[in-house]
């Protein structure tokens, strides 16, 4: 499928939730011959001020800048925003901050609630997929990660207008999809599923990314070979990078 390599959702120091050293990953990705990494770094704007953000970024970029010229791996200035949509304010800020390549859009919480608490609810899949679909209609995003991520947490069932309606809106608004390969050591199969694979190519989806949602060093590009070869059999896809906002076939 790509002649090149990429694993476009990793999650460095900067990440509430990961103690991986940037120099290190550019390491890992250089031994796995990996062309690009895509640094996607939690921005969670529910409990993070807009200065910490900001701040955040800006060292970043100049952690970056120390190593561009020492590695074969070419590191894309990337986020992954929770519940992007919500927060339309603060999204603006990020045009601010020089050299973001790419912003992933997710779901982590609904009704302020994380999604391994939604069962109490009832209909929790409903309220997701909801959810996603007010994300992809109106955030201002590049890529959709790990669409059906909900199912982490507990089994259930989509309504499939919803669904459909998800990937009609990410066709028409040329966002690209991420195969997120988490999925498979957490819950036996990619976010999304086949089948949502299925659906999205019969749709004429084309646009996807590549990304492990690596935390720790040893999920660095954990799976990506094995989906690559996956999806290369069974479907017409277009695997890319996001650099500059922009897409890019690799």
């Amino acid at each position: 499928m790509a002649k090149q390599k990429a694993d476009m959702h990793i999650h460095s120091s900067f990440s509430w939730d990961s103690k991986q050293n940037i120099t290190y990953i550019a390491e890992k990705l250089d031994k796995k011959n990996i062309t690009y990494g895509g640094l996607a770094d939690h921005v969670e704007f529910a409990f993070q001020p807009e200065p910490e953000v900001l701040y955040m970024l800006k060292k970043r970029n100049k952690e970056l800048a120390k190593i561009e010229d020492s590695h074969k791996v070419e590191l894309l200035q990337g986020i992954e925003v929770s519940e992007p949509h919500l927060y339309p304010h603060e999204m603006e800020i990020l045009k601010d901050v020089d050299n973001i390549d790419f912003i992933l859009g997710s779901i982590h919480h609904v009704y302020g609630m994380p999604l391994k608490k939604l069962k109490e609810l009832g209909n929790c899949y409903d309220l997701y997929l909801n959810s996603v679909l007010q994300m992809v209609e109106t955030a201002n995003i590049d890529a959709v990660a790990h669409l059906d991520y909900i199912k982490r947490y507990f089994a259930g069932n989509f309504q499939n207008d919803v669904l459909k309606q998800i990937l009609e809106t990410i066709i028409d608004r040329d966002l690209a999809l991420e195969i997120n390969t988490s999925g498979y050591r957490r819950c036996g199969e990619y976010f999304p599923s086949s089948d949502i694979l299925d659906l999205y190519a019969s749709l004429g989806g084309k646009k996807i990314i590549l990304g492990s949602d690596a935390h720790h060093d040893r999920e660095i590009n954990e799976n990506i070979d094995e989906a690559r070869e996956f999806l290369s059999e069974n479907y017409n896809f277009q695997e890319g990078i996001i650099k500059k906002r922009r897409f890019r076939r690799i």
